[in-house]
């Protein structure tokens, strides 16, 4: 029980440092990126397609 309290004051220590909220943004917005990467690629294709079809089409057809 003396470890789980130990860990939960350095916890407690560690929240009240700004280092320690630059260091979890950090972490947060690299998994975000990480994460987002493959949904973007996947979004790009059909957005170049749509967007190769807008340029190419004539003003009020279809």
């Amino acid at each position: 029980m003396d470890t789980l309290m130990k860990a939960k004051d350095w916890i407690m220590a560690r929240c009240s440092e700004r280092t320690s909220w630059d260091g979890v943004t950090i972490i947060g917005v690299s998994i975000l990126v990480l994460l987002g990467v493959p949904v973007v690629k996947l979004l790009a294709w059909p957005a170049l397609l749509y967007g190769v079809f807008t340029f190419f089409k004539e003003e009020g057809v279809i």
